[in-house]
């Protein structure tokens, strides 16, 4: 048996291709739907976008809340404060009234500090000293 062979009518062309062909791409969109956020991932164009945004808002869906923007500034230096001194003249935390420490960033107190008053970061007395 022989293999058949294809050929073309004289005079028939083939159709042109499409130049710009549509590039599939993926895409994730962040929602909230009844206050719940929601993650939506699909491929497609970008010209599908339009509809389903469209189509989604029919739904009750509305965009996720956008991050709060950061703030630039430098932090604020914490004023500083002069420390109380004990009957041997040693230096205290004015607040807690325990004697200061000296580390390698000046005097500190090494006291947790309460509700309202000055933390650091790791919630022990933020008060700065004078030396």
């Amino acid at each position: 048996m022989t293999a058949p062979t294809l050929s073309r009518p004289s005079g028939a062309t083939a159709a042109p291709l499409d130049a710009a062909p549509r590039r599939a791409l993926a895409m994730t969109i962040n929602i909230s739907m009844d206050g719940f956020p929601v993650e939506i991932s699909f491929d497609g164009s970008l010209d599908q976008l339009p509809a389903i945004t469209k189509r989604l808002r029919a739904l009750g869906a509305e965009p996720a809340a956008a991050p709060a923007p950061k703030d630039e500034r430098a932090p604020v230096r914490p004023e500083r404060v002069t420390p109380s001194y004990d009957s041997d003249g040693n230096p205290c935390c004015p607040v807690h009234k325990r004697p200061l420490s000296d580390g390698a960033h000046g005097l500190f107190c090494s006291a947790k500090a309460r509700t309202g008053q000055v933390a650091d970061k790791k919630g022990y007395c933020g008060l700065k000293f004078e030396a």
